[in-house]
């Protein structure tokens, strides 16, 4: 009971006041921790997340739609590929490895960052279809590469910069990673943007206990708990769908 105590608590105040040290426990103790968090994580998301679509869709009469319905079939049709193994791996690697100040670290997440930027852009599906992947992975590797020798160079002055800036960093990071989010929804309604602060809240919640999750147990524990988030929906439409 005491081990659970002290989860809730240090989640709390790592919350409210970030910092970049890693938790002290065993191995057995971590993912013990880590089983505990991702039903707790579950719980507060699909919380918010129920009570922000109720308040939209009852009390505004605004019909929210999570996927276009054309969009559904091309989830159901890629499989684990999109959302249950890259997406998450992608978006961990994008918005929480670089929270920890290293220059490789950042210069993968910038890298990803402007390969997604395209993607999105030009609806070229490069991390969405094996072929495009492949394909530009020696360049997104080269371009990493010479991003990490320039930071580099700039090493001392950028770890001052990121650990003088971290909370604002931390929490700038959950609200772009909340925000990218938004094209998951249909928009039908010019107000669905305009209200987008509530039904995108649960997802910078998301971000924040994924942060959470990357600087005290470290990115691989991010990355295993948004993969179940995004299992969960998967498995749902999958039934839905058929």
């Amino acid at each position: 009971m005491k081990f659970f105590k002290f989860l809730i608590t240090d989640w709390f105040l790592f919350i409210f006041k970030p910092n970049n040290k890693p938790i002290e426990l065993s191995l057995k103790r971590r993912i013990a921790g880590f089983a505990f968090y991702l039903v707790f994580f579950f719980l507060i998301y699909y919380s918010l997340e129920n009570t922000a679509h109720t308040l939209l869709n009852k009390l505004w009469l605004i019909k929210i739609i999570p996927f276009p319905i054309t969009y559904r079939y091309e989830i159901l049709a890629s499989g684990f590929w999109i959302l249950v193994i890259i997406g998450p791996i992608l978006e961990e690697l994008m918005f929480r490895l670089s929270l920890r100040a290293k220059p490789y670290f950042l210069a993968i997440s910038l890298t990803l960052i402007f390969f997604f930027c395209i993607d999105a852009f030009f609806d070229v599906k490069i991390f969405f279809n094996w072929k495009y992947t492949l394909e530009n992975a020696a360049l997104m590797i080269l371009i990493a590469a010479i991003l990490t020798v320039v930071i580099n160079f700039f090493r001392i002055p950028f770890e001052k910069f990121w650990n003088k800036y971290f909370v604002l960093i931390f929490y700038l990071s959950a609200l772009l990673f909340g925000y990218m989010h938004l094209n998951n929804y249909f928009v039908i309604h010019y107000s669905v943007v305009l209200l987008s602060p509530v039904f995108i809240f649960p997802k910078i919640i998301v971000g924040l206990n994924f942060g959470f999750l990357r600087m005290r147990y470290g990115i691989i524990f991010s990355i295993l708990t948004h993969m179940s988030f995004n299992l969960v929906p998967y498995l749902i439409y999958l039934h839905y769908m058929k």
